[in-house]
């Protein structure tokens, strides 16, 4: 998407079709944030998907290198896997701002 976005803009100087400061530029401007808040989203639930995998995995490596059949699941990591799980949801929906108002992963931080 932001590839798209970046050959639009060219697009748009090469035909001089808006000015610095004009409608056009502030309405890329608003589209541009969108695009980088979708994006920073987006590594959240990738960080998110991360911290579940380290928790399945911690079941799947007990049982393939030491033959283990049982294995309790922690509170902490019962926690990871449900948060984590809300956490992609919360981070999918545009609407919700919990990943910003937290700043999740330090992602949200402004410059």
């Amino acid at each position: 998407m932001r590839t798209e976005f970046n050959t639009l803009v060219e697009t748009l100087k090469r035909w001089d079709l808006y000015q610095l400061g004009d409608e056009v530029d502030m309405d890329l401007k608003s589209l541009e944030d969108k695009i980088t808040e979708l994006e920073k989203r987006m590594e959240c639930v990738t960080r998110c998907n991360k911290e579940i995998d380290e928790v399945v995995f911690s079941f799947v490596d007990a049982f393939e290198d030491r033959g283990e059949t049982e294995q309790t699941l922690t509170y902490g990591q019962f926690e990871v896997l449900l948060r984590g799980i809300h956490d992609i949801d919360i981070a999918m929906d545009l609407k919700e701002t919990e990943c910003i108002d937290n700043n999740w992963y330090g992602l949200f931080e402004e410059p």
